[in-house]
């Protein structure tokens, strides 16, 4: 049953992390406050600030862009959004380990069947991974560990938390500085 439930989660997660939306709200920096912070803008690395996410219900700490917001999403996981380009869904998953959770969805993620677009996997590492489809397209997955269980993450939001105006995957290099973001994840 645990290994069904597991699987379950690794498709909803998947399917999460693969949609990507944008919105006109203003971002706030890492204490909250809002600013003005161009929407169009693509960030990098050296763009990082220390984020909280504690106030929104995962104990943990993360770098992202200076004025991401963080918000809770319909089914209690975080979206951490900076512009249209920085786009991170974040879940904490008290059910399986890091070490399981990264391994299904690996096999997911990659199982020609389930995802015939599958290419390869353009980075693969013990706690998570990024995929490339057929068409050059990227996505992530990187999970922490917490405790007996995770910290799961990946691009994209749900479309309900999705900005205005913008469903496309980002591009190669926005995926890659929100991968560098989920492996800045520490659990408090």
């Amino acid at each position: 049953m645990k290994k069904q439930l597991l699987i379950l989660s690794a498709i909803a997660l998947t399917q999460f992390f693969t949609a990507c939306g944008s919105s006109e709200s203003k971002p706030g920096d890492a204490t909250g406050s809002e600013t003005e912070a161009p929407v169009d803008v693509h960030y990098t690395v050296a763009d990082f600030a220390d984020l909280d996410l504690s106030a929104n219900g995962i104990n943990a700490t993360m770098k992202a862009p200076k004025g991401a917001t963080v918000k809770k999403s319909g089914d209690g996981s975080l979206v951490v959004q900076a512009g249209k380009y920085f786009q991170m869904h974040i879940k904490s998953n008290p059910e399986s380990s890091a070490e399981e959770f990264v391994g299904f969805s690996r096999e997911m993620a990659s199982d020609k069947d389930m995802n015939s677009s599958f290419s390869k996997m353009a980075v693969d590492e013990e706690f998570g991974f990024i995929s490339e489809k057929s068409n050059g397209e990227l996505n992530f997955v990187w999970v922490v560990p917490q405790g007996d269980g995770c910290i799961v993450t990946g691009n994209g939001v749900p479309y309900a938390d999705a900005l205005d105006g913008y469903t496309d995957v980002p591009p190669p290099a926005d995926l890659k500085v929100m991968w560098e973001a989920a492996k800045t994840i520490t659990v408090k």
